[in-house]
């Protein structure tokens, strides 16, 4: 519908918000299109965020080098823009990220760190097990 009704800028809003759940049920081929589709629109609108959904996807399939600019790049953006939530997003990530690749004091920080978003309690109820883990393995 917010395709045929041409709604661009809510269009990027609503497909990132159902990429970040296609990801975590590990159907990263539907994730890598919605990306795909995210990025086109986000160029057509101008948008400067980057997807978080390409975040969570990047973090997950543990792609350090790309997952790592992009979270940079995420805490640039949303930190210059008070977007606190985008912030916490990347956090997230970056603990999924090392965690997968056992780097689990890294993990425990960014988990921390995420939770911290006292305005955003999602990100802290979905990190926690990012927190969990990292604090298991590191002792």
């Amino acid at each position: 519908m917010i395709r045929d009704a041409g709604a661009l800028a809510e269009l990027r809003i609503q497909l990132d918000s159902l990429g970040s759940p296609t990801v975590l049920m590990g159907d990263f081929p539907s994730a890598e299109a919605l990306v795909a589709e995210v990025e086109s629109v986000a160029a057509a609108t101008g948008s400067h965020f980057p997807s978080h959904t390409a975040l969570r996807l990047r973090a997950m399939q543990g792609l350090e080098a790309d997952t790592s600019a992009l979270i940079a790049t995420v805490i640039d953006r949303a930190a210059a823009g008070g977007q606190e939530i985008g912030v916490a997003q990347a956090r997230w990530a970056a603990a999924t990220l090392y965690n997968g690749l056992a780097r689990y004091e890294e993990a425990a920080s960014a988990s921390r760190e995420a939770a911290m978003d006292t305005l955003e309690p999602w990100i802290s109820a979905f990190v926690l097990p990012e927190l969990v883990e990292a604090a298991a393995r590191a002792g």
